[in-house]
């Protein structure tokens, strides 16, 4: 199947798994081997078995990792099946799209509360119009020797 595909050459693993004491060490670096597999397509197409060789664990593991992941809104798992035979044809794990939904930075929750009308940065505080008054047309000199 998609067996064959070469992952990135990097993992995304945000602050919320990283940190997340009910998840054990190996789920967390599931969850960045999946964000790695997942590239353009925004899923990842790797079987149980395919995981578990990469990491030197079994199937099962995995089976129980990914399970953890998915009961804690990490991942969502879908199974892609035949119209006709209802037949399995494929399994996509996706990765949440909003790891910060329900933990946002400090800087988020202020823009989320509308202050951010208000806000104004340094750069904007101190910017004045430019004056087209001073400048000149004069063509620069070369340098004298």
């Amino acid at each position: 199947m998609h067996e064959t595909r070469k992952p990135s050459y990097w993992a995304v693993l945000p602050a919320k798994v990283r940190y997340d004491n009910g998840l054990r060490p190996n789920a967390k670096l599931l969850y960045a081997e999946i964000t790695a597999l997942a590239g353009a397509q925004g899923y990842c197409w790797a079987s149980n078995e395919h995981l578990a060789r990469l990491f030197s664990i079994t199937a099962r593991t995995v089976s129980a990792l990914l399970g953890t992941l998915a009961e804690k809104g990490y991942v969502g798992i879908e199974i892609v099946r035949d119209a006709k035979t209802n037949e399995v044809t494929e399994r996509r794990i996706w990765i949440d799209t909003n790891p910060l939904a329900e933990e946002q930075t400090p800087m988020e929750n202020i823009f989320h509360r509308g202050i951010e009308k208000n806000f104004v940065t340094p750069m904007e505080e101190n910017f004045q119009e430019n004056n087209r008054k001073n400048l000149s047309n004069t063509p620069l000199k070369s340098p004298q020797r």
